[in-house]
């Protein structure tokens, strides 16, 4: 996943995501209202700001439209989805 914060590029890995936000963890400790850009696959380019900072990573609290809302909710859903399909097939 990439996240652009103050024009730097940030490796992080999603750990969890919502229609208001993420988890992400990371090397780089951003501060508190940082502006990010997160581009996920499936959905694209969700702004928002750091809502807080832990060892290993950050939250984001997304500030989106309600068109990037919807897109996020149904790219959750299929996900969710594509993972019961997948527990299924293990039984």
């Amino acid at each position: 996943m990439r996240a652009k914060a103050a024009k730097v590029e940030v490796e992080a890995e999603l750990l969890d995501i919502s229609g208001s936000g993420a988890a992400l963890q990371s090397n780089v400790l951003l501060d508190n209202n940082t502006f990010v850009e997160l581009h996920i696959e499936g959905v694209g380019n969700m702004e928002g700001r750091v809502a807080r900072s832990y060892e290993g990573g950050f939250a984001v609290k997304f500030e989106v439209s309600a068109e990037q809302r919807g897109r996020l909710k149904t790219a959750i859903a299929d996900y969710t989805q594509a993972a019961r399909i997948l527990d299924d097939d293990k039984k």
